[in-house]
């Protein structure tokens, strides 16, 4: 991606949304190890912080789809890409509206993603 002083052109979102699902995965791969050794609640963090995950990568197919830059102020601290509630809406609306994420990103993988963490997220709710 591009240095942070610059927009990130739309056309290299492709990347950004990669790497939100490998994030993803890698975190639900985590969680399932702590959720098996009795560590509940840090499963259950990183549960929702790959749904976060899963959630930006749905927000950069937005832009990617409408052909819109995310200009630099859109990565500072307060912006859509860092705001957790955000984040998490966008991934429970990727579930019914995405259809393209999942094209995109492979329907077995994103079911495997968003699938994780629910299971942990379910499990762990007492």
């Amino acid at each position: 991606m591009n240095d942070f002083s610059m927009p990130i052109p739309y056309k290299e979102l492709d990347e950004g949304i990669k790497l939100s699902i490998e994030n993803a995965e890698r975190l639900i791969k985590d969680a399932k190890i702590l959720y098996d050794n009795g560590c509940y609640s840090s499963a259950s963090f990183l549960a929702i912080v790959a749904l976060e995950e899963e959630g930006k990568a749905a927000m950069l197919l937005k832009r990617l789809l409408v052909h819109k830059d995310i200009p630099k102020k859109q990565w500072d601290d307060r912006s859509e890409f860092k705001n957790h509630k955000r984040k998490l809406i966008a991934a429970q609306e990727a579930i019914s509206k995405y259809r393209k994420l999942r094209i995109k990103v492979g329907s077995k993988r994103w079911k495997q993603v968003h699938d994780g963490s629910r299971q942990i997220l379910l499990r762990t709710k007492r």
